[in-house]
């Protein structure tokens, strides 16, 4: 069984992220699959979910697919997502006030 933090591959895991998978997994029982940052078609996703079946994977979403969502739900791999309510209100120097999720306050759900 591999543990895999499906995320693409532009992006990063902040350090309360790999707390917690750390702590779901243990240290160093998890490793990146690191998806294009040109995305994937729904042949790719099919694709990967049967793989990922076929190996007993446990799996953890960082970065939304929405199609592998509505895949997953169909097999019996364990899977969870990342998911934070905390929100930060930034002001850009245009004046305009942007949200973006903030550095803690995740879970995996």
């Amino acid at each position: 069984m591999k543990n895999l933090v499906i995320i693409n591959e532009d992006h990063s895991l902040l350090p309360e992220q790999v707390m917690l998978l750390d702590e779901k997994f243990g240290a160093g029982n998890w490793k990146r699959f690191n998806v294009s940052r040109n995305g994937l078609t729904i042949k790719e996703i099919d694709s990967i979910v049967n793989e990922f079946a076929l190996n007993d994977n446990s799996i953890v979403i960082a970065s939304p697919i929405p199609a592998l969502f509505a895949l997953l739900k169909k097999t019996n791999i364990n899977w969870s997502v990342f998911h934070n309510d905390n929100r930060e209100k930034i002001e850009l120097p245009n004046g305009k006030i942007i949200m973006k999720i903030a550095q803690t306050g995740w879970i995996l759900v």
